[in-house]
């Protein structure tokens, strides 16, 4: 099985955990991580939901930026063969990958960064310019 886990810095996470929800409904299969909300020692939550992972199951971790302590944290996991961790995700990555059935999981991930970075658009360049007296 396939099991999920979006930790950012703040509420972050939450708020991509409650747009998911109300875009494709709950999935028990996905946790998070709120990280520096609260007293909570962030490598003990992640270890807490690493270990919840089942041998033969798959973890991929989605955190808000690279570099940043929460990602950084979750790269210490890398050696284990079955987790994945993509920083930088936004609302539209972290949709794609939950609802990919995809088997190999590497490649999925990867065309799902692909495709996420097509949505990532400049509006202004999309509508043609106006004058004053458009206004």
């Amino acid at each position: 099985m396939r099991h999920y886990l979006i930790a950012s810095h703040g509420t972050l996470a939450q708020g991509f955990y409650d747009a998911l929800n109300a875009i494709i409904g709950s999935k028990p299969e996905i946790s998070i991580i709120t990280a520096y909300v609260d007293n909570s020692e962030i490598k003990k939550l992640i270890e807490k939901k690493i270990c919840l992972i089942g041998a033969d199951d798959e973890l991929i971790i989605m955190t808000d930026i690279f570099g940043g302590s929460v990602n950084n944290l979750c790269m210490e996991y890398l050696n284990r063969p079955n987790i994945h961790l993509i920083a930088g995700v936004n609302l539209a990555l972290i949709i794609s990958i939950v609802i990919s059935h995809d088997e190999d999981t590497k490649s999925m991930i990867e065309n799902c960064i692909e495709e996420a970075k097509k949505n990532v658009i400049y509006c202004n360049d999309l509508t043609e310019p106006k004058g004053y007296d458009d206004f």
